[in-house]
Parts: C-alpha cells; sequence; structure tokens
C-alpha cells in the first residue's frame, strides 16, 4: 500500500488529516499537490506570473507546474485516493480529461499539456501555444518539499 503523506503549514507531516492544522496539500511521488487549483483557465505567461509562493514551517518557497512525467507512475488507484484526500482536505480534485499545463519548456512559443483519463490512457502530451488557455495545478517540486520536511 502506497503512503500519501499530507503535509501541513507548520511543516508536519501526516497520513491522515488532522482537524486542527493547515493542510498544504498531499504528498506524491515526493511532489506537494496543492489543494487547489486555478479557478480559470490561464494562458502560459500568466501562470507563469500568477504561481503562488507557499510558507512551510517559515519557509517561502515558490510553487510550480505538474512536470512531464507526474502522471507516469500514477495509477488509478492513487489518482482515486489522491483526490478522495484532496476533497477530505476542502481541496479540488485532479480532473479527468482537463489539460494542464506542465513545467516543459519546448520553445519560447510552445509549451506542454496532459491530461489523465481511467480508460487506460494516462496522459497525453500536446505542444500548445503558449497563448492558449489551459488549467493549472500548482505543486512544489520534490527538491523543495526535501528541504522543508527534512
Amino acid at each position: 500500500m502506497k503512503n500519501y503523506t499530507i503535509l501541513y503549514a507548520d511543516g508536519t507531516c501526516t497520513s491522515q488529516p488532522v482537524l486542527d492544522k493547515h493542510p498544504l496539500g498531499i504528498i506524491f511521488n515526493g511532489n506537494l499537490i496543492l489543494l487547489r487549483e486555478f479557478e480559470i483557465r490561464c494562458n502560459w505567461k500568466d501562470v507563469l506570473e500568477f504561481l503562488p509562493e507557499i510558507s512551510v514551517a517559515g519557509k517561502q518557497i515558490k510553487t510550480s507546474v505538474i512536470h512531464d512525467d507526474f502522471f507516469n507512475n500514477l495509477t488509478i488507484e492513487d489518482f482515486e485516493k489522491i483526490n478522495q484526500l484532496l476533497v477530505q482536505l476542502k481541496g479540488m480534485p485532479i480532473k479527468q480529461l482537463r489539460f494542464y499545463w506542465t513545467a516543459s519548456s519546448l520553445r519560447d512559443r510552445y509549451q506542454k499539456i496532459v491530461s489523465f483519463c481511467k480508460n487506460g490512457v494516462r496522459q497525453k502530451f500536446v505542444e500548445r501555444m503558449a497563448s492558449e488557455r489551459h488549467y493549472v495545478r500548482p505543486i512544489v517540486p520534490e527538491t523543495f518539499i526535501k528541504s522543508c520536511v527534512a
């Protein structure tokens, strides 16, 4: 059974929700998936401008967008468990068939987007014009998470 760790603003981690703490998100494959995604679709320029900073145990950390390989090791069971925890923590679930910007830089004008669905096709990478609008699920990459919870 995989461990889905919840990270709180004070830097503590638990495997189950704690009522009197402020959850930031769920650590999966070393990356912190934040509780909420952007409410609206954004072009790439806006994504880079509006990615939030979060505070973990007093350290300010700039968030990023999901990586190309984010869905590579994500099973249907992982997807469902992560979404169940996100909702339980009053967050927004990751949506199926919704295209999210990824951290890949292809060229100045193009970026990759990725989607997840249960029918066996776990990901779809598509080059899109940076001016197009897609969804954003902020994460904190593994390297920053290790420095926070170590």
